[in-house]
Formats: C-alpha cells, sequence, structure tokens
C-alpha cells in the first residue's frame, strides 16, 4: 500500500485528489462569502425600508396631533378647519 502512494501513479492520484479537494474547498468559501454579502445587503435595504415607514408615521402622527385628517387615498395631511372632512 505505503509503496503504491510512492510510486508515480499514486503521486498523481494523490496530486489529483488533493487538487479536487482545493477546489472544493474555495469553491464552499466563495459562495459562503456569497451569501455573507447578499445578507448584509439585505438587511440594509431592510433598515432603509424601516427608516421610511418611520417618516411615513410620523408625518401621519404629526398630522392628527395638529388636528388633522388623513386622507388614504390622496396620501395627505387635510387641515382641520379646511372643510374638507
Amino acid at each position: 500500500m505505503i509503496s503504491f502512494l510512492f510510486s508515480p501513479l499514486g503521486k498523481y492520484l494523490f496530486l489529483a485528489a488533493f487538487i479536487a479537494a482545493s477546489w472544493i474547498g474555495i469553491k464552499i468559501h466563495y459562495e459562503n462569502v456569497g451569501y455573507q454579502k447578499a445578507i448584509h445587503a439585505i438587511a440594509a435595504q431592510d433598515g432603509a425600508a424601516k427608516k421610511e415607514a418611520d417618516r411615513a408615521k410620523d408625518t401621519v402622527e404629526k398630522c392628527f396631533a395638529d388636528g388633522g385628517d388623513w386622507s388614504v387615498v390622496d396620501g395627505v395631511c387635510i387641515p382641520a378647519g379646511s372643510g374638507k372632512r
């Protein structure tokens, strides 16, 4: 068995197995890197969407605090006393 590993054929088979294992390891590594980049990009988009939703919520709450009504259809505040209620 040991003599086979030191034969020319054994050396080539060992080299081929080493290259295949290295290729698989590198492939898995870069797939994980791509996965992590995608996760971070999605998290950044989630953060931006949350900020936008918070801004819209604050706008509606300010409208109600000022005594107005929020028009869901038009997406605007109808001020109190405008007669459009």
